[in-house]
């Protein structure tokens, strides 16, 4: 879907190719000039940007790319959260907890041998099992701490392009005349504001060759 949005009341004139572009607004029809701007929308797509994951306790966020596996744990990616999560004294996350890695379009959680366990669900997971797909606001728990699953899409894009349009013909006055109702349509080769055969203030219409 394309839109122009027009400088004069600002409303939005949708339509839906190049070649059957509005040349005026529908609404106040101001007419666009050649060099008016035209918007595109682009709908949303499926394209994965990256996964974040945020500590239910304390809202804090890490942030995991699509571009390499990432080793969780209180020594490894994102140890400034997990290094202060403690249970009686003692941490709860794994030095090498678990593992999230990006392939095939999708997000995969596999713990990696860790001591409390990393659990998808009411699921606890296995190095020795197959990755979960971890699901877009999903829950899960590394020990007993939980976390949402946030994936990031790209979002929606705005790609301004200009259309041009054909100018209007130049076309050149040959005479200004009086255009009120009780006049007898006094006309001059110059503009004028005072009508010297009615009287009619700023009513002129000009007459082109």
């Amino acid at each position: 879907m394309l839109k122009i949005i027009c400088p004069n009341c600002e409303r939005e004139n949708q339509f839906q190719s190049r070649s059957n572009a509005p040349v005026e607004c529908s609404f106040c029809f101001e007419a666009f000039n050649s060099n008016i701007q035209v918007v595109e929308t682009a709908e949303q797509g499926t394209e994965i940007t990256g996964l974040t994951i945020i500590y239910q306790i304390t809202q804090q966020r890490i942030e995991i790319s699509t571009l390499h596996k990432v080793i969780l744990g209180r020594e490894n990616f994102g140890q400034d959260v997990f290094s202060k999560i403690h249970f009686n004294g003692k941490p709860v996350v794994s030095r090498k907890h678990c593992s999230i890695e990006f392939k095939e379009g999708k997000f995969y959680l596999l713990d990696e041998g860790s001591l409390n366990g990393t659990f998808y669900g009411v699921n606890k997971l296995s190095c020795k099992n197959t990755p979960q797909i971890i699901e877009d606001k999903s829950i899960f728990y590394i020990g007993e701490e939980a976390f949402i699953a946030q994936i990031n899409f790209k979002e929606a894009i705005q790609v301004e392009e200009t259309i041009a349009k054909p100018k209007a013909e130049e076309r050149t006055i040959k005479l200004y005349r009086c255009n009120d109702q009780n006049c007898s349509g006094y006309e001059s080769p110059t503009s004028f504001d005072v009508c010297p055969s009615c009287g009619a203030y700023k009513n002129i219409i000009p007459i082109y060759e």
